[in-house]
């Protein structure tokens, strides 16, 4: 039930948005599987990885990466999505195949250790979430 999976996404969702902010890499992997995947997807409206990102070397990186870029020119809150913790991220875009809005959600494994991390990018897939301004 999402009540009882609700507060652990939650935290382990916050703990990874604090260790990107401070770009803390080893408390990234602490939070990870070591199989994890990130998922990106643009719908082809927005720049994303053609293919999933297996393995907790290459997922860490990735996400850095995205929060060094786009961590000074973004806003980022907690919110329910479906019934459970996201992410939801607002970017003032620099580019126009840079997604303005993102949604990061994650699955856990019986452990609390995030497996799966999927950002949403594409705007029809993010209809039914309300953000605070229009897209640039």
């Amino acid at each position: 039930p999402l009540r009882e999976v609700a507060p652990p996404m939650r935290r382990a969702l916050q703990a990874f948005l604090d260790c990107l902010m401070r770009q803390d890499a080893s408390g990234i992997e602490a939070l990870l599987t070591t199989s994890v995947r990130t998922i990106t997807d643009g719908g082809g409206e927005y720049t994303a990885l053609h293919e999933p990102l297996v393995g907790i070397e290459r997922v860490v990186r990735f996400h850095l990466e995205m929060a060094r870029r786009r961590g000074p020119i973004s806003r980022v809150e907690m919110r329910t999505v479906n019934g459970l913790p996201a992410l939801v991220i607002e970017t003032a875009a620099i580019r126009p195949q840079m997604a303005p809005r993102v949604v990061l959600r994650c699955e856990l494994d019986v452990q609390g250790r995030i497996r799966e991390l999927h950002s949403i990018l594409a705007t029809p897939k993010l209809t039914g979430v309300r953000f605070s301004s229009a897209p640039d």
